[in-house]
């Protein structure tokens, strides 16, 4: 049974080049042959939407700046929301209101929490959260990285998304989250909430082993730059502790770094000939094909990384911090764990010296994400949770 499911995003999730946007588009496709899917985002009407608006009955770009300057912060200082995580909108809103007052929905679903605020507005259709990552601990684990004007703002914003978390959980019927420590989070601020784990995926049938010749040596990290601080973190710590160790075990061991926004400052610190800034890259394919493996040695941040079965898919072996490997606690196929500098250093070079090794680790990580992580498996979850919302209450198809 399909039900008409209104989406909405603080993005236009398109291309799929970062997490967020990954997750959206490759539910939306999967979960649009069997459901009449509205997507309603923030943006600008001249972005590409790519095929959303086929794969949609319905695709809505509300015109909004989602960038804003230091002056707007701190005007919103001492408003209850807190304006760093939150968009605020009087066309956004006006919209929306339009919207629920024409259409006639079963799922109100909201990605994020930026535009969660406006769930008020909906009366009659299920309000279900989709919880990306808990965005207090994001900031709490962030906190300790931050300077200035800005670890003064966001120390102070701290304790409104505190707030804020805790009180928009209990305006919905339901809450998605994507690893079980965020489930036990979500229980902990609102006990009487409903939620469910679905994990994040990967396109098994674009991301596949490759014949391709691996370069001797080459490691690779990816990370929007730009979203997350803790890419910048995860990053200059490798660069800082771990890489000059990998070189001393094997010499021929260098790092492609790919990712849009990575900061001036830290590629001129760690300007070296065995490290190479690719930036944003239309096709990350070609390039995992020709590394050895990934390393994901995060301090920070928080949830599941897609990059993980993104890398596993190709048959590469991950090296992760715990914290970069978080939500893989009971699938390690293919994932070595590694959170002091030197352990990490001798897990690379230990795979990269022994190709049989890395190849039945890759190998495994691919079995792995094809019986549990690709998105036909993901989608069906969310079906799940959609029937346990709803029951026989939609509209059908």
């Amino acid at each position: 049974m399909g039900y008409n499911i209104l989406i909405v995003s603080p993005f236009v999730p398109f291309p799929p080049d970062s997490g967020g946007r990954i997750r959206i588009y490759n539910l939306i496709k999967q979960l649009g042959e069997t459901n009449r899917l509205t997507l309603m985002c923030a943006g600008s009407p001249n972005e590409p939407t790519g095929d959303l608006g086929s794969l949609c009955e319905e695709l809505i770009v509300v015109d909004m700046e989602l960038a804003r300057t230091w002056s707007e912060h701190l005007h919103h200082l001492l408003s209850p929301l807190p304006y760093s995580l939150v968009l605020k909108s009087g066309i956004f809103r006006d919209e929306f209101s339009s919207l629920l007052e024409r259409r006639r929905f079963d799922i109100v679903q909201c990605e994020f929490l930026a535009l969660a605020h406006y769930i008020r507005l909906v009366e009659g259709p299920k309000r279900l959260l989709i919880q990306h990552y808990m965005a207090h601990e994001l900031r709490r684990r962030q906190q300790p990285s931050l300077r200035g004007l800005k670890g003064l703002y966001y120390g102070l914003e701290l304790p409104k998304i505190r707030r804020y978390e805790r009180r928009i959980v209990r305006e919905f019927d339901h809450v998605v989250v994507s690893i079980e420590a965020h489930k036990t989070q979500i229980e902990g601020l609102a006990p009487d909430a409903e939620v469910s784990v679905v994990a994040n995926g990967v396109d098994t049938e674009r991301y596949t082993v490759r014949e391709t010749e691996e370069t001797d040596g080459l490691i690779t990290f990816m990370g929007a730059f730009h979203l997350s601080e803790a890419n910048v973190d995860g990053l200059d710590f490798f660069l800082s502790r771990v890489l000059g160790r990998v070189k001393e075990l094997y010499p021929r061991a260098r790092l492609q770094v790919i990712g849009e926004g990575l900061p001036g400052e830290l590629r001129e610190r760690h300007r070296a000939k065995d490290v190479e800034y690719l930036g944003y890259v239309e096709d990350e394919r070609d390039y995992i094909a020709k590394s050895q493996l990934l390393v994901l040695p995060m301090r920070g941040g928080s949830g599941s990384k897609i990059r993980i079965p993104t890398a596993l898919a190709m048959g590469k072996p991950v090296v992760a911090t715990a914290c970069g490997a978080e939500g893989f606690e009971d699938h390690t196929d293919g994932i070595i764990l590694a959170d002091e500098d030197r352990e990490m250093a001798r897990e690379i070079a230990s795979l990269l010296k022994d190709g049989a090794k890395r190849r039945e680790l890759g190998l495994r990580g691919r079995d792995m994400v094809q019986r549990s992580f690709s998105w036909k498996a993901i989608a069906k979850e969310m079906s799940r949770v959609y029937q346990k919302v709803l029951g026989d209450q939609g509209t059908g198809p």
